[in-house]
């Protein structure tokens, strides 16, 4: 009797043994782990699925090890902000004795004691847990289950910038900059240019069809990290308004010959200009902007300057044209005077030198005299010195002589005098 019994026990002690090390298959890949310490078994482990076992990017997810004596469940917490990821690991099963103890290694250096645990996992990644089972201090079983972790401070913070780079026409490109920051992981940008188009990338252009109107879209950056957490950037974009203003502007002057003075009056373009808009001149003499349509000018010094016309819209330049202008400036008629100087005579007549000694205040040079002896005699040079005979008549003589001078503005004036010719 007493053998029988013997026989029995050992018999009772086999078969529980031989069903806590067998293999049992979970419902993922299996990844063998070997127990250690008296009556130890081999179990097998799992990874949680994504589908009837668990979930995860972005959210809270959970699985198993599969059916089998020893069973490793978890449960995990929201990665993104304002939540923070963490495991809740459970051990159950019939190859769990009552009054068993927990050794528990979640493949990141750390280790737990309690049933159930918890873990944080500062780094994501592929993570190996591992539970041993004792009774009094033997292991009886275990088993591992692979699960994804994907750390802490995985949500991303959206932020962008944006410039407008080109126009032209009617067309405005905008290039769009990502300034967004993850402190762990990885992002991809969807971005949502407010008229119903779309893109991806850290980078991206986009051109807007403009009106007579400014257009204002509603730009969003989303944001989405490896963990599947995501964060959101909406920027209003002014579309300006564009306006097909063509030409350029005109130029008018009165004369810069006394008794008149130079006045410019500038006129700019008007077709297609919005109402409101403000015309800038800049008329390249350094004596700063003037604002209005047309409007005059006077410049002192004679030159060629660089007039520049922008016209104003809503605080932005909507159309901006430069051209060259002559100008003559003020002080362009010459002041007119010559002497005469006796140099000697012939046979039967006096000589006598005329020297030009005209001046002009604005800056400009005689380029022309007009020399009228009164004797019926002329002569047109470049000279500003010349002498004359006079031929003596039978009579004493007074000659009206007069030198008209003109200057490269174009101005010219006349000065008088006259030469006496005793008769012969």
């Amino acid at each position: 009797m007493m053998q029988f019994n013997k026989t029995l026990f050992f018999l009772t002690v086999f078969i529980f043994m031989f069903f806590g090390c067998t293999k049992y298959s979970g419902k993922s890949t299996q990844i063998p782990t070997t127990g250690s310490g008296s009556g130890g078994s081999t179990g097998s482990g799992g990874t949680g699925s994504t589908g009837g076992n668990g979930s995860s990017s972005g959210s809270s997810s959970s699985g198993n090890s599969g059916t089998g004596p020893i069973v490793i469940s978890y449960v995990s917490s929201n990665p993104c902000a304002p939540s923070t990821e963490k495991f809740t690991f459970t051990c159950s099963g019939s190859g769990v004795p009552t009054g068993a103890t927990f050794e528990w290694y979640f493949g990141d250096g750390n280790a737990g004691y309690t049933n159930p645990v918890e873990n944080v996992y500062t780094d994501g990644g592929n993570k190996t847990v591992l539970v041993k089972v004792k009774k009094n201090g033997a292991v009886v079983g275990q088993q591992s289950l692979s699960v994804k972790a994907f750390g802490q401070d995985v949500s991303p913070v959206a932020s962008f910038s944006y410039n407008l780079v080109n126009q032209v026409g009617t067309q405005a490109t905008f290039e769009f900059q990502s300034n967004s920051y993850i402190a762990k992981g990885s992002m991809q940008y969807t971005w949502d240019f407010g008229d119903g188009t779309t893109g991806s990338g850290i980078k991206v252009s986009k051109t807007y069809t403009q009106t007579n109107t400014d257009q204002t879209r509603v730009v969003k950056l989303k944001v989405t990290s490896d963990a599947g957490c995501n964060d959101t950037k909406t920027i209003n974009v002014v579309v300006p308004a564009a306006f097909d203003i063509k030409g350029g502007f005109t130029a008018v002057s009165t004369s810069p010959c006394l008794p008149s003075k130079e006045v410019f009056t500038f006129t700019g373009p008007t077709t297609n200009v919005p109402q409101g808009a403000v015309y800038t001149w800049d008329f390249g003499d350094g004596s700063g902007f003037t604002l209005g349509n047309p409007v005059t000018k006077s410049y002192v010094h004679g030159n060629s300057y660089n007039v520049i016309l922008t016209i104003v819209y809503n605080g932005r330049d909507i159309y901006k044209v430069g051209q060259p202008v002559k100008t003559f400036g003020q002080d362009a008629t010459p002041s007119p005077s010559f002497y005469i100087q006796f140099i000697g005579q012939t046979q039967n007549g006096y000589i006598y030198n005329f020297n030009n000694t005209s001046n002009i205040a604005g800056g400009y040079t005689n380029i022309n005299w007009h020399w009228d002896f009164g004797d019926s005699t002329s002569f047109n040079g470049i000279f500003a010195s010349i002498d004359k005979t006079y031929i003596r008549g039978s009579v004493d003589k007074n000659y009206p002589v007069k030198m008209t001078v003109t200057s490269n503005s174009g101005c010219s004036a006349t000065a008088q005098a006259s030469v006496f010719i005793p008769k012969l």
